[in-house]
């Protein structure tokens, strides 16, 4: 139960991390915010995709512990001369796998998002400063807000692209067992025994 119960957790906080950044309305749009308030923002999802990293961290190293305890079951279930107790054990070792493989990739979806937010702050500075200099030299130039609107229309189709690579990633089947694969698993763990 807690295990299950920890993982609709880190699955909730995980989507509500991903709305704030990517779907849902918000209350207060960051045209409305100041960029105080922007960094604020920016800063405090990079800290919150930090320590979902680090909680999957923690359920990578536990995947890695339960697998070798999975190898070392199949081992003593042979030694057991009981070929269906491996086989069974081979098969919750490849859920694992495919679980441990999931959230490899959970995590460098979050790394990635990690790396675009610090590189959207360093946007946003840059920007601001050639502001600055455009108000400074006193130039209207529409062409430069025409730039600014595709550079956001493009900003957005990205984050929107990310979000559907992430959904499809997420629903992807974590279950496949390939039988020859496991029979030759198998065959290996009985000829090692």
């Amino acid at each position: 139960f807690y295990k299950s119960q920890h993982d609709l957790t880190c699955t909730a906080r995980s989507m509500s991390l991903m709305n704030k950044l990517f779907g849902q309305k918000q209350k207060k749009s960051n045209a409305n915010l100041t960029k105080e308030e922007q960094s604020k923002k920016i800063n405090h999802a990079i800290q919150e995709l930090r320590q979902h990293i680090e909680t999957l961290n923690k359920r990578k190293e536990h995947s890695d512990k339960q697998i070798a305890a999975y190898n070392k079951a199949a081992q003593q279930q042979l030694r057991a001369k009981n070929r269906k107790g491996a086989l069974a054990k081979l098969k919750l070792r490849k859920q694992v796998e495919k679980r441990l493989e999931s959230l490899e990739n959970q995590m460098f979806n979050l790394e990635m998002q990690i790396m675009t937010l610090e590189e959207s702050a360093m946007n946003q500075h840059m920007m601001d400063s050639m502001k600055v200099s455009a108000a400074a030299m006193q130039v209207n130039n529409p062409e430069q807000m025409i730039a600014e609107v595709e550079e956001v229309q493009e900003t957005i189709e990205e984050n929107m692209e990310l979000q559907q690579e992430i959904s499809d990633m997420l629903n992807a089947p974590l279950v496949q067992f390939d039988d020859d694969e496991l029979e030759a698993e198998l065959a290996e763990l009985e000829a090692s025994t």
